[in-house]
């Protein structure tokens, strides 16, 4: 029988002291008591009173009404979007289906939980999918408490990080991995076949060679979310003052543009320099000669006051990738494509990693970047978030700053006590 109790110690100025708690609701039970041995008699004598707790619906008609429910809580006007949700229902038809043993929920216990781990790991399913997976399941099982499902609570003890049987064969996916980031000369280089060279010059003339230079700025120069990018108006520029104002998302999915971000912090304004006054002083002209009647800076070509959308806009970067040598696009009819790139699959993310991750190794070296001014550009609360995400991650940089780091280290290190032998000339 699966215990519905735990003994819990607690720190009193006394010494420690031991209770009992109710898993369920995280109640205390009973006093207190000073020997552990005394909170471990007390639970069992609950234990042996609490009635045996059974549940007749099985984990796959349960969790595919999880998925249903977890999908009502989204949708226009609710704090989820599809996106958010929709993972929920891959898991279940992908892999919860296909790999989990359809046992009575009160009796799906840890055992069964890491052989159908095994057994989608088996089948080739990665090791950052399965954690996933197990971090949606205990999202099922809390709500099964709710729904008074009676499901077994072992589950939530359960680490994945110390199942072997998938780390030691998948430990390379243990940690996010690097997000490669666009070079510099790939952008704009001397010889003019940079992105940025390349667009610029046909941007006159072909409306898509303009909508890519334009994505590519913006992303280079604010680090924005895409949907935070394909959700600004015409109006969130603000060239008098030089502010480019985030005030929502686009989501097709929720009717277009949705006046919430994906935090508080991510509501913000954001300051431009004398490049980004420049640039958006020729876009806002472009899109006003061109685009006159869009109110979006990203308008789509063939909806009415709608913006372009997400794949549209990957698939323009993916091809001005292709063209510096950054992918390779293999069309296998008129429309669908597969990528090679060394980029991951995150044509846009590149540049905010690029963006934040400057910022917080510029903290340091200019007093003006704040902490708090950082955390505010990245659309973060907490300062920490941003440099749990971005400041831990692999330090270049070109020659100059090399050398000037590499200096302040020798500095720290009083490396000037080490004498420095002469070369021997050779007679």
């Amino acid at each position: 029988m699966t215990s519905q109790y735990r003994v819990t110690p607690r720190k009193r100025k006394g010494g420690k002291q031991y209770f009992v708690q109710r898993i369920l609701d995280r109640r205390q039970v009973g006093k207190p008591f000073r020997l552990k041995t005394e909170a471990l008699a007390y639970k069992f004598e609950l234990d042996a009173k609490a009635p045996e707790q059974t549940s007749g619906i099985k984990v796959h008609a349960a969790y595919k009404g999880f998925v249903d429910w977890m999908d009502k809580q989204s949708g226009p006007g609710k704090k989820l979007n599809k996106r958010s949700t929709d993972p929920y229902g891959y898991d279940y038809n992908l892999r919860i289906s296909k790999y989990m043993e359809d046992k009575v929920l009160s009796d799906f216990k840890v055992k069964d939980m890491e052989r159908y781990l095994e057994k989608a790991y088996d089948e080739g399913v990665p090791y950052k999918t399965l954690k996933r997976s197990v971090q949606f399941f205990k999202q099922f099982i809390n709500r099964m408490v709710v729904d008074e499902h009676n499901p077994c609570l072992d589950v939530l003890k359960f680490d994945v990080t110390k199942f072997n049987y998938i780390l030691s064969k998948d430990q390379d996916q243990m940690y996010k991995p690097e997000v490669s980031l666009v070079e510099d000369h790939h952008l704009s280089n001397e010889n003019g076949t940079g992105i940025f060279n390349l667009y610029i010059k046909e941007a006159p003339v072909k409306p898509d060679s303009a909508v890519t230079y334009a994505l590519f700025s913006i992303l280079s120069l604010t680090g924005l979310r895409i949907e935070e990018i394909l959700g600004l108006k015409k109006a969130a520029v603000d060239l008098e003052r030089k502010l480019l104002h985030i005030k929502g998302v686009y989501n097709p999915a929720e009717g277009g543009f949705v006046r919430k971000t994906k935090n508080k912090a991510s509501k913000r304004a954001l300051e431009l320099g004398a490049t980004g006054k420049e640039f958006f002083l020729w876009y806002l002209h472009y899109l006003n000669k061109h685009s006159k009647h869009n109110d979006y800076l990203f308008p789509s070509p063939v909806t009415k006051d709608a913006a372009r959308g997400y794949q549209s806009c990957r698939k323009l970067m993916w091809k001005a990738y292709s063209r510096v040598g950054l992918a390779k696009m293999e069309y296998s009819d008129g429309n669908t494509y597969k990528v090679i790139s060394h980029l991951k699959g995150s044509p846009t993310k590149t540049f905010r990693h690029k963006f934040c991750n400057a910022l917080v190794e510029a903290m340091n070296r200019q007093p003006l970047l704040t902490a708090n001014y950082v955390k505010q550009s990245a659309g973060h609360s907490q300062l920490a978030t941003t440099k749990e995400i971005y400041g831990n991650k692999k330090v270049v940089g070109d020659q100059e700053l090399r050398d000037a780091r590499a200096a302040a280290k020798e500095k720290a290190l009083n490396a000037n006590i080490i004498p420095i032998p002469k070369l021997i000339a050779n007679n």
